[in-house]
């Protein structure tokens, strides 16, 4: 193949193959396949502009093993890679976009199981999973603990507002005569409203002798210009039983909770 050098206007005689050096593998790959993908990073380097010597060996600071999976995405415009191999659709698809390549339907990259690769993949997807789980229930957890304590915040600004009091109360249940622990619920209503709300943001965590809890809850406090004093917190659990004439439920849920504010 000739071509002519716009620069210096000599007759360069151009190979039909390009050679890459892809992290220390090297591949041999056609002009034509290239020039199929004109806007690629690949096919601008072996251009005339990027490739003085057709000879030349052009070096690719990426992964070798995974360039190979790149060629057969020119090639097919999808990609089957072997499930217990080191390549995953998600290095593969980065590596695409690396290389220029835009649009790429990640449904044209699947992953090859066999009876053998099958129990390998299971079990580094399992481990990405719990990976992935842990995590999640960190954020959930961290999530939950500053909606909770913006919620015992706001409610207590507004009783401290309605009372001028800084001693500020939330009850949503109330004992039963000769039951020991069992508590009646309150029927709920828009004069206890703040009551529920801070009970219902407290289910499934505390705030009691939770450091980090407290911390975060003189944050929100802060918000209103209050604070509350270290062991001024106080929750009260027990068993509630809820229901009417349909049935008794019986459940452990938090009955009240109380604090001291200071300005």
């Amino acid at each position: 193949m000739t071509a002519v050098d716009s620069n210096y206007g000599t007759k360069l005689t151009t190979k039909t193959t390009v050679q890459f050096n892809v992290g220390g593998k090297k591949y041999e790959v056609s002009r034509s396949m290239l020039g199929q993908h004109s806007d690629t990073m690949l096919a601008r380097m072996a251009s005339g502009t990027w490739q003085r010597d057709t000879e030349s060996c052009l070096f690719v600071e990426r992964d070798g093993g995974r360039f190979q999976y790149v060629l057969d995405y020119m090639r097919d415009g999808e990609v089957t890679l072997p499930a217990a191999g080191s390549v995953t659709k998600e290095s593969l698809l980065k590596e695409l976009v690396y290389f220029g390549f835009s649009n790429v339907d990640p449904s044209s990259i699947r992953m090859e199981f066999s009876c053998w690769e099958a129990p390998t993949y299971m079990s580094r997807i399992t481990q990405e999973y719990q990976n992935e789980f842990e995590k999640l229930k960190r954020e959930n957890y961290e999530l939950n603990l500053l909606m909770a304590c913006n919620t015992v915040a706001y409610a207590s600004c507004i009783r401290y507002m309605c009372t001028g009091s800084f001693k500020v109360n939330f009850s949503v249940a109330h004992k039963s005569n000769g039951m020991g622990r069992i508590y009646s619920a309150s029927c709920r209503t828009a004069k206890n409203e703040l009551d529920f709300r801070v009970a219902d943001a407290l289910k499934g965590l505390t705030l009691a002798d939770n450091k980090k809890g407290q911390m975060v809850l003189n944050q929100c406090l802060a918000k209103y210009g209050l604070s509350s004093a270290t062991g001024e917190y106080k929750e009260n659990r027990g068993r509630v039983q809820v229901g009417g004439s349909c049935g008794v439920i019986v459940e452990d849920s938090i009955t009240s909770v109380g604090l001291t504010l200071f300005k």
